[in-house]
């Protein structure tokens, strides 16, 4: 029989949570043990049951049933032969009869009765008929209760009805049970009956009704739910702890066939499946397993799953809350929130669980969740918050609150209390009755209830409502009791303490659901807070990371997430009331709040008020309150106190003031306001003194308009008053003078509060440093390098006449001297910090300190040094010898030394020299010994280069900090860095996805409104087209009345063509391309439709913006839909989907705009937390790199060394100068020490013949100099120095070919701004050319002034003379001439005192007489330098102790150079001095072609003749004097030393052949006579043709010269004196624009490079060949100041 094989469903709604489809939890189905109630009965004939309803949607949940024995609950089942009526199987469906028919009779139908009990149907039909038909509240009432409810359920257009079951149970316990016990069943009748009266009342009433039934006699604990309850209504309260988003749950669906588009019928979810229809329904297809799910003709319900947790109340000692999941069905969803408190009631159900997701095998253990019914908010006791939560029931309010008549009533109490004129007071009194007095923390809290109006501007600036208070205070003063009070007045309050709660677990965090697998997100303690109060006791015990999550909650209001990929913000519109305990238990009133109870001061100036509440001793006070004590215990507390307002309508009154009053500042409280913050700052100026307190800021400001709109809306005020904001004042007064004031000065202070420390004690601090500063400088200047820590306290005290000091206040001082780098404290001792004695820093600033005066001709004496450092301290010995930066490493490996360490350990006084060592070129670099460490620190440098490039791509740069030495630990910095990479790869990630998301929305949203023009046109079009094509038809046919017309109307609409189309976008460019493609593709087969988008949209694909054009193809067939599809994906285009229905096109372009919106401001959110996460790594990046990059240096130079034999100790060599011994040792010594090592290390001198390096100090002015020198070669070990020289020379050189004392004036301005700002700029990353330019400022210094003073010389200001030094010597024969400079000149008194006559510019000998003479001093100015460059080849050969070279290198050479070319240079002096007219070419050219021909009118002086041949015969006398006798003077040498063979021969020790060999280049080496003969043949060519072409070159000082005038005058007259002769003002500015421009480009750039660039070759080749040979290795110690960032 039916009812035997296929149990009725009485219920029949959707499917339950435990199906495939809509399970809240994973792997899930139904249990058979849920199945539906059967009703077992004798089977009559026909049917008596009511007819059915309407279709309508049931509120439950139904799992699907397997017919077992486990599924009915212990009872038999009928035999199969017994009768069986069956239970309406849903509110759809009339109840079925044995013989399918339908009775008209139900007096005379059989009765029928539920499954398995002899509940009959009939009787509780009745019994409900009768219910809500009769029910009365009051046996006067006329009509019945539900019966107006139901009448008001159709005048509005509900959807429930809200029955209460104390109602039920008052009017019929045995309904009442039936309907506990058997819901399903029961509540299916109700709604059958409750629609049949409504249909009676209301035939045209259309929407279905249900009944929520609520108010349970008794209410169920979690913890005591059991088996036994399965399938029965529970009620339970508890408070909301998450809520799912709304799942869609399907209740209806329609399938399309996929050959012939044909729809089917609707098809309704049974039991949680859906039956689909394998074969199509439509008589021409009848095609197989085509039908498909069409989701947008279907129809959906709101389902969504809540979790329910205990109240604190119900957990029992020393248990944890229980948790129950809800499901919410239609209108059910969203009507709790987390932290609401509520009563829920519903039906227990269960679900069971498969093994697998693909095995129908389940488990044996079930899970549970109520199937929810009703949700009403519970304990009355507290206040209700500004937005409460409103179910919606479509009848009324719930049952259980007040008529409108009640209400108003109780309204009217309300504001009748609110109109007396002590309700303030008696407010106070009745907040914690039986805490005694404490009337000002009871009025601040009171305010706290009552709260402020938020406050939005139309900017977006908003201002927060909530008022926060602190309570500090020695133990047992009522704190906690002040808070418990107030938690359970607050709405949606939590209570939390301070030990027990963590930073997630405050705000919020992620989590994966057990249950579902899902990653969720939990509200803490402050989000479920909100629209309420946070209770946070012990907040003194709170964690520094929970702190930290406040800041942002106190003022903003709310909790920022970024976790897991879920970017959010919460709102935690919540007051704060927290109370803590001073960190000594008692407070101590000579501290600050701050320091009493370690608050960070950021933190603490969140709070509105702050008191202190105290426990002093007074024999009075503690009378009084002793009594009110006991009076609690033994007097009526009716009688105790009168005015004490009850708590519900305490509760009442608070939530009304909340909810209604929303007062504003009237006139007088606002100047009220603005008057009395004033007076609060005026009371911090001290009268006839500059010293300044802070006594309010603007957050007291803020507070106090928050007080008086929380005062006003005690008294139900709409206007805040001046009495209000006089109270406020009060209050706030009340609050600062316990918690912020100054106990030395007796004044209020609010740095206390904001800083922590006041100012008074600031100032304090402040004189403390001062005093400390003056006395270490003091001491210092008597004698000695350090002092001692007591010392300078026993002065200090001695110095403070009587006041107090303390040893930690010194402590402080020097901690603050540190910081500023004036001192450094070691333990106990203090030294003067010396920035200039350390390391190469101060070697390159020239000295001081240890080190002994600056001496640029030599470089400096250097020593081989060997280091044995024991591993333990060798890390911390590296790091000190680099901040030395005083020793350069050699990458050495020692050679086996065989002895013990406790042998060399005892004997290394005599242990002098160990064994040699040799360069380690057999290792690679992974093979070291700290390779692995290298390798930590290379990674950590690429995470933070990441970092780098993310600030540089968002604009960001690291903050400039100091670089000082980081503190970080390497292992936590490594840490720290590996997690910032994952969160900020993590956010990278998560932001191109929803980029890429936002721009395909934005493209479709353009799909869609312009192809949607195209459609709406179109279909515009047709229907012109067709209203004319019908008016063409109703008339008379003619001849062109189209033929087929007919024929088409006719035509079968299966045989008609349906045309398909895709909508997309491809990019311009490739248009035309795409266009052709599509034709040839389809032969033509398709319409094309594109329209250009205006402006550029950013490709979701390539993330750059593209010119793009929207497309529609329209095609037939599925061969031409996969032609376009693979041509689209060829050419790029993006398709999207597209509808031809205008109404739904509106629909999806208002889903994707708002879709948009919400990516939009997702992707502003987690720009701004990845731009905060960079600039919180900004902040630290310098550190964290210095850090790296001293750890890496560290070990790089730890990989130099050598590990011993013994594996105990590490091996070091490398170079440092002679005066830094004292501090390497001092720095191993310390290191010895810091690392606690029982070892210390050794430091020795090494005896070796190897050429050591090359070290100058030099400081800011002189290594520019040093650096041109050194780009030649560096110079070999103490070989004679050019930078010294060069110094004047090389800028002088150059000032003699750029000179002009106008442009030389330019350039001094612009170097003068570089040297200005040299401190700024040295810290600054500059450009590479920048960067060039201020290293060598000081060399643009000295040119500069060159200039200048060459420029007064040339007499030339941009080529214009000036008689700055007197008139001109010369005058005008005539005044004809005045104006004309071509006519001769006459002289008419003494010579121009200093530089050229102004008379010869512009007449018409200035060009011979400028070139003869700037050719004749570029000539004396090479022959000088060139003589001092031989000159210090003589000091070169005297220091090394080589006469051959003095002899036969120096003298020849001097005698060669001036026997031609210093005799020219006296020739040209005696003809400058005697006026001659001599030709100096001719005498130069036949001194050497006819030397014994007389001279003629060429002779300048007597016996010139005679002078010319010894010279001649002197220079021809020098060239073989340098080849010939050195080389075999050498070779004599050679042969006395070593016998005379070639090679030295070898040593008999193995030891001495090693030595031997590690020694390099610079030692013996084998003498081969040829090479050396050679040697000295090419170099006596190369001087000899040398210095005619060296003085031939320096000619090139005369053309430049000549060049930069001409230039310069070309300008001037060509260009500014033109533009001046046409008096015009536009032409003149144009001119001066381009004279300017000509000018700096020409003139003070490419000019000024020119020149540099040819006295740069001056000096390198004339002059540092004569004597500098460049062939050393510079000195480059191991020091941190010399790191630069790597870039790889």
């Amino acid at each position: 029989m039916a009812s035997d094989s296929s149990p009725a469903n009485i219920n029949g709604g959707p499917s339950s949570p435990d199906d495939s489809i809509s399970s809240p939890i994973g792997n899930t189905f139904s249990s058979p043990g849920a199945a539906t109630r059967r009703k077992r009965g004798h089977r009559p004939s026909s049917s008596a049951t009511p007819p059915p309803p309407p279709p309508r949607s049931s509120r439950f949940a139904t799992p699907d049933a397997t017919p077992t024995p486990s599924s009915r609950r212990g009872r038999s089942r009928a035999p199969s032969s017994t009768p069986m009526a069956a239970t309406p199987s849903s509110a759809d469906e009339a109840p079925p009869s044995s013989e399918g028919g339908e009775g008209d009779d139900a007096d005379d139908a059989p009765p029928m009765f539920v499954w398995g009990t002899n509940i009959s149907v009939q009787d509780v039909n009745a019994a409900i008929l009768r219910f809500l038909r009769n029910f009365r509240e009051q046996p006067a009432h006329i009509e019945g209760k539900y019966m107006r409810a139901i009448n008001h359920v159709i005048e509005v257009e509900g959807e429930s009805l809200d029955v209460d079951a104390h109602d039920v149970f008052d009017y019929d316990t045995d309904l009442y049970t039936k309907m506990v016990r058997f819901p399903l069943e029961v509540l299916a009748i109700f709604d059958i009956v409750l629609m049949d009266m409504v249909s009676r009342i209301n035939p045209l009433f259309e929407k279905h009704i249900q009944a929520r039934i609520f108010n349970l006699k008794s209410s169920t604990s979690m913890r005591n739910l059991n088996p036994s309850d399965i399938e029965k209504m529970v009620s339970l309260k508890g408070m909301i702890i998450r809520c799912s988003s709304i799942i869609p749950e399907i209740r209806e669906a329609t399938f399309r066939c996929l050959l012939c588009g044909y729809y089917s019928d609707p098809i309704v979810v049974d039991r949680g499946r859906i039956n689909e229809p394998t074969v199509c329904a439509k008589e021409e297809c009848l095609a197989k397993n085509s039908m498909t799910l069409v989701h947008n003709r279907c129809r959906f319900a709101d389902k969504q799953i809540v979790r329910l947790q205990e109240t604190p109340d119900e957990i029992p000692d020393g248990g944890t809350p229980h948790t129950v999941s809800l499901l919410m069905h239609d209108k059910l969803v969203d009507a709790g929130k987390p932290g609401d408190r509520v009563e829920v009631t519903g039906i227990y159900r269960a679900m069971s669980v498969r093994v697998g997701p693909t095995q129908r095998t389940v488990k044996s253990l079930f899970k549970t969740y109520i199937d929810c019914l009703h949700l009403k908010k519970t304990d009355k006791s507290r206040m209700q918050a500004e937005d409460p939560m409103e179910i919606e029931t479509g009848s009324s309010r719930n049952i259980d609150e007040d008529t409108p008549l009640d209400y108003e009533d109780k309204v009217e109490k309300l504001k009748e209390l609110s109109r007396q004129p002590d309700i303030y007071d008696r407010l106070t009194k009745s907040l914690a009755p039986n805490i005694w007095e404490l009337d000002d923390v009871k009025k601040g809290l009171l305010c706290q209830l009552f709260g402020g109006s938020a406050l939005t501007l139309e900017s977006g600036a908003s201002f927060r409502g909530d008022i926060n208070v602190l309570l500090v205070g020695d133990p047992g003063t009522s704190k906690s009791q002040l808070l418990q009070y107030i938690h359970k007045l607050s709405p949606r309050g939590i209570y939390t303490s301070g030990r027990g709660s963590s930073a997630v677990g405050l705000t919020a965090y992620v989590a994966k659901d057990p249950e579902t697998g899902e990653t969720v997100l939990e509200s803490g303690a402050l989000v479920l807070s909100d629209r309420g109060i946070c209770c946070i006791d012990e907040f003194d015990k709170m964690s520094d990371n929970a702190r930290s999550m406040l800041h942002e909650v106190m003022e903003q209001q709310t909790v920022s997430i970024a976790k897991a990929g879920i970017i959010a913000s919460l709102n935690a519109r919540t007051s704060v009331l927290a109370c803590a305990n001073p960190s000594g238990s008692r407070y101590n009133p000579r501290l600050s709040v701050i320091e009493n109870i370690h608050l960070p001061p950021t933190l603490l100036s969140r709070f509105d008020l702050i008191y202190l509440i105290l426990d002093k001793a007074d024999e009075q006070t503690d009378r009084r309150l002793a009594k009110h004590i006991v009076s609690l215990h033994f007097e009526d507390p009716e009688n105790s106190e009168q005015e004490v307002i009850d708590l519900p309508t305490l509760t009442a009154y608070v939530s009304y003031a909340r909810k209604h009053i929303q007062p504003q500042l009237s006139d007088e409280a606002a100047e009220e306001l603005t008057r009395g913050y004033v007076e609060m700052r005026r009371r911090g100026n001290f009268p006839g003194s500059s010293k300044k307190v802070i006594t309010a800021t603007p957050r007291q400001i803020e507070s106090l308009i928050r007080l008086s709109e929380a005062l006003a809306r005690i008294r139900f005020s709409e206007w805040v008053e001046k009495g209000d904001v006089m109270e406020a004042f009060r209050l706030l007064q009340v609050a600062m003078q316990q918690s912020a004031t100054d106990h030395s000065t007796g004044t209020i202070d609010m740095d206390l509060i904001t800083t922590g420390v006041s100012a008074s004690e600031r100032m304090r601090r402040e004189n403390m440093v001062s005093v400390t500063r003056n006395l270490i400088m003091e001491k210092m200047q008597i004698g000695g390098s350090s002092t001692r820590l007591l010392e300078l306290l026993e002065e200090l005290k001695k110095q403070s006449s009587g006041a107090e000091i303390h040893l930690t206040d010194l402590r402080n001082a020097l901690s603050t001297l540190a910081t500023e780098g004036f001192v450094v404290v070691h333990g106990r001792e203090i030294k003067r910090e010396r920035r200039a004695s350390n390391g190469h820093k101060m070697a390159a600033r020239g000295g001081g300190g240890c080190c002994p005066p600056m001496d640029l001709f030599r470089s400096e004496p250097m020593h081989l040094v060997q280091l044995i450092i024991p591993i333990e301290s060798s890390h911390l010995t590296v790091a000190y010898l680099g901040d030395l930066g005083l020793i350069q490493f050699k990458d050495v490996k020692t050679l086996p030394l065989y002895c013990s360490l406790r042998f060399f350990l005892r004997n290394r006084a005599q242990f002098v020299l160990l064994m040699p060592t040799q360069l380690n070129a057999e290792k690679s670099p992974f093979q070291r010994t700290y390779a692995t460490q290298i390798k930590r620190c290379g990674e950590m440098a690429r995470k933070l280069r990441f970092f780098r490039e993310q600030m540089s791509k968002a604009g960001l740069s690291p903050s400039a900090g100091s670089l000082t030495q980081a503190d970080d630990d390497v292992d936590t910095l490594e840490a720290k860095l590996g997690e910032l990479e994952a969160e900020l790869v993590e956010i990278n990630a998560n932001s191109e996805k929803l980029q890429r998301a936002y721009n395909e929305l934005l493209e479709y949203k353009i799909v869609l409104q312009k192809a949607g023009e195209y459609f709406q046109a179109a279909q515009t079009s047709a229907t012109a087209q067709q209203r004319e094509s019908g008016s063409v038809q109703s008339g008379e046919e003619s001849l062109e009345t189209p033929l087929l017309t007919e024929q088409e109307l006719t035509t079968d609409q299966s045989k008609q063509v349906k045309l398909g189309f895709l909508t997309g976008l491809v990019p311009k460019e490739k248009a035309m391309a795409f266009e052709r493609i599509l034709f040839r593709a389809t032969r033509g087969n398709v319409f094309l439709k594109q329209a250009a988008v205006e402006e550029p949209v950013i490709d979701p694909v390539s993330g750059e913006k593209v010119e793009k054009n929207v497309f529609v193809v329209f095609y037939s067939g599925e061969r031409a839909k996969s032609k376009i599809l693979k041509i689209c994906e060829a050419f790029g285009a993006n398709r999207y989907p597209f509808t031809d229905d205008l109404g739904k096109q509106a629909q999806m372009i208002t889903e994707v705009s708002g879709r948009l919106s919400e990516l939009k401001t997702t992707i502003d959110s987690g720009l701004l937390h990845r731009g905060n996460l960079l600039q919180s790594i900004g902040g630290q990046y310098d550190r964290w790199n210095l850090l790296v990059r001293r750890e890496k240096a560290i070990y790089h130079t730890l990989n130099m060394l050598s590990i011993d034999v013994t594996k105990k100790c590490l091996v070091a060599e490398g170079w440092s100068p002679v005066f830094a011994t004292k501090p390497i040792e001092d720095a191993l010594q310390r290191a010895t020490c810091d690392s606690n090592s029982q070892v210390g290390a050794i430091f020795q001198i090494l005896r070796t013949k190897e050429s050591p390096p090359t070290y100058f100090r030099t400081n800011k002015f002189t290594s520019a100099f040093q650096e041109i020198v050194d780009a030649y070669g560096v110079a070999k070990y103490q070989e004679a120095n050019p930078a010294v020289y060069t110094v004047v020379t090389f800028p002088f050189l150059f000032a003699v070919m750029f000179g002009d004392w106008g442009h030389g004036i330019c350039l001094l301005l612009a170097t003068l701004v570089f040297i200005i700002r040299e401190k700024k700029l040295s810290s600054q990353k500059l450009g590479d050319i920048t960067e060039m330019t201020f290293g060598g400022r000081y060399v643009i210094l000295m040119m500069a002034l060159f200039s200048i003073y060459t420029g007064l010389i040339y007499n030339e200001f941009f080529s214009v003379p000036f008689e700055l030094f007197g008139r001109s010597a010369y005058a005008c024969r005539d005044l004809s001439c005045r104006d004309s400079t071509t006519i001769g000149l006459i002289k008419v008194r003494d010579a121009y005192p200093f530089g050229v006559d102004p008379a010869w510019h512009g007449s018409r000998s200035e060009l011979p007489f400028l070139n003869s003479l700037k050719m004749k001093m570029s000539i004396l100015l090479g022959v000088a330098q060139m003589n001092l460059g031989i000159l210090l080849s003589f000091f070169n050969a005297k220091f090394f102790q080589n006469s051959l070279n003095i002899w036969f290198q120096f003298i020849p050479q001097m005698i060669f150079l001036n026997s031609l070319f210093g005799y020219l240079s006296l020739l040209i002096i005696i003809k400058w001095c005697t006026g001659s007219k001599a030709d100096l070419y001719h005498v130069m050219i036949y001194m050497f072609l006819s030397p014994t021909d007389d001279l003629g009118e060429n002779q300048l002086f007597v016996g010139q003749k005679t002078a010319q041949l010894v010279l001649l015969l002197l220079a021809l006398v020098a060239v073989p004097w340098m080849l010939l006798p050195k080389p075999f003077l050498l070779k004599s040498q050679h042969e006395k030393r070593h016998g005379g063979q070639s090679y030295t021969p070898l040593q008999e020790t193995d030891d001495s052949l090693q030595l031997e060999a590690n020694h390099d280049s610079h030692g013996h080496e084998e003498f081969e006579f040829s090479e050396i003969f050679v040697h000295q043949l090419i170099h006596t060519i190369e001087f000899v043709l040398g210095a005619v072409s060296n003085t031939a070159s320096y000619l090139r000082l005369w053309a430049l010269s000549l060049a930069h005038s001409e230039l310069s005058s070309v300008f001037y007259e060509k260009v500014l004196l033109l533009a001046w002769g046409f008096n015009n003002v536009i032409i003149l500015i144009v001119g001066l624009i381009v004279f300017i421009c000509a000018t700096i480009g020409v003139l003070l750039v490419m000019e000024t490079l020119s020149a540099f660039l040819h006295a740069l070759r001056l000096h390198w080749v004339e002059f540092q060949n004569k004597f500098y040979e460049g062939d050393g290795y510079k000195f480059y110690p191991f020091s941190f100041a010399l790191l630069g960032d790597e870039e790889e």
